[in-house]
């Protein structure tokens, strides 16, 4: 790659306003000219990376590539024997990224990690411009797994694309399981995962203790403990019923509990003046009962 190139490739960009930490949108930036910095380092040039990285530091959504590219020189360069950090006066990685730029170390090593998958590996460089850092840090390492490659980056990078943050790890989580399964099974590596949809219900107390009884079933009878295969195990005995109404999944379920327990039920509905929806039959002999127990006592 020649200087002009890597000029090119490398540009530091910034937005005309801070973005906040965080899976917002990202900006549209403005492209400046960039410095290159080498693995050994004067005082001068230590310092102007430092004033680099704050200057990106508060704009990271729009200029994480570049940020994960000084990060980087941070991590591996040297000034006279030792790290940048260490000159201005930060004892670990962890110090400096904490108290000067606001976050742990491990977000500056995702930085870098996708600055590295990205210049080095097969994820586009458009992608930064279109997705979050945090979402592409949950793709970057399933570049090293073999999951993501140049046949198929461009189609991750599409897939990921307005999905939040929650939908994009299960997709990842996903695509490493099926990548064992498969490379265990044949030895052949997945592609790109199917589509994957996440499911947020908030339940009450009651119904929470309803999903895990039936969660323990499925259990058993899948013989698996993963909730999506549990899941679609419920919704699929579920289904297999053919409800079509309310009133048939009644007749059903009362018609079952008086098979399996030996007893008669009757079901009535207290909205609508106490109506019978199930045991009409039963409800008609309580009532010949109660008649003759009236007339009895009238005796």
């Amino acid at each position: 790659m020649t200087s002009q190139q890597q000029n090119d490739q490398f540009s530091v960009v910034t937005t005309n306003a801070p973005q906040q930490e965080g899976d917002q949108e990202v900006q549209q930036v403005d492209v400046q000219e960039e410095t290159d910095f080498s693995e050994n380092l004067t005082v001068k040039e230590a310092n102007q990376l430092r004033e680099k990285i704050l200057e990106l530091r508060d704009k990271v959504n729009s200029t994480y590539f570049e940020l994960g590219r000084y990060l980087e020189t941070v991590v591996k360069a040297k000034v006279n024997g030792q790290t940048a950090y260490s000159l201005w006066g930060f004892s670990t990685l962890d110090d400096y990224c904490e108290r000067e730029l606001g976050f742990r170390s491990r977000k500056a090593r995702h930085l870098v990690s996708i600055y590295k998958k990205t210049i080095d590996g097969p994820i586009p460089r458009e992608a930064t411009q279109q997705i979050e850092w945090s979402k592409m840090a949950l793709i970057a390492p399933l570049v090293d797994k073999g999951i993501i490659d140049e046949s198929n980056a461009d189609q991750w990078v599409s897939d990921i694309n307005g999905k939040n943050f929650e939908e994009v790890r299960a997709m990842a989580k996903l695509a490493v399981e099926a990548s064992a399964k498969k490379a265990a099974d044949t030895n052949v590596e997945p592609t790109v995962p199917e589509e994957v949809f996440v499911l947020r219900v908030p339940l009450y107390k009651e119904q929470w203790e309803n999903v895990q009884v039936a969660f323990k079933k499925a259990e058993v009878i899948a013989d698996s403990d993963k909730k999506p295969h549990l899941m679609d195990c419920i919704a699929l005995a579920f289904n297999s019923e053919g409800f079509t109404s309310k009133t048939d999944a009644l007749d059903e379920i009362c018609q079952r509990a008086e098979r399996v327990f030996g007893v008669r039920i009757l079901a009535i509905d207290e909205d609508d003046n106490n109506r019978v929806v199930f045991g009409e039959k039963l409800a008609r002999l309580l009532k010949a009962a109660e008649q003759r127990g009236d007339e009895n006592s009238d005796e």
